[in-house]
């Protein structure tokens, strides 16, 4: 019994402090060791997304400049005087009306 008649548990618990004190310590301690890895997870998975979105952006720049490679290249293709020096070099000639055929229209 204390001086003013009151009881205590300091004498049964280890440490002299209550069992409710030290639960509610190792609630504490548990819910911040869990707060510090639920930060590292997110965090981590938040480095992994950059990373991700990075290598997406390189690939979508490399598709883009491959893209515009392709198009240079047909317009460079399918230019008229390209076309024009090919055919002259084949022997080729612009064509004339008598060379047209007409077909009719009908069920032949």
């Amino acid at each position: 019994m204390t001086p003013k008649g009151r009881v205590t548990m300091e004498g049964n618990a280890p440490f002299g402090k209550s069992s409710t004190s030290m639960f509610r310590w190792s609630v504490l301690i548990l819910l911040f060791f869990a707060s510090i890895l639920f930060h590292t997870m997110i965090r981590t998975k938040s480095t992994h997304t950059i990373l991700s979105i990075s290598k997406s952006q390189a690939r979508l720049e490399k598709v883009e400049s491959y893209r515009k490679s392709l198009e240079l290249e047909l317009a460079r293709l399918t230019a008229n005087r390209r076309i024009t020096g090919l055919a002259r070099k084949l022997g080729l000639r612009p064509y004339t009306l008598n060379q047209t055929i007409y077909l009719k229209k009908g069920n032949n």
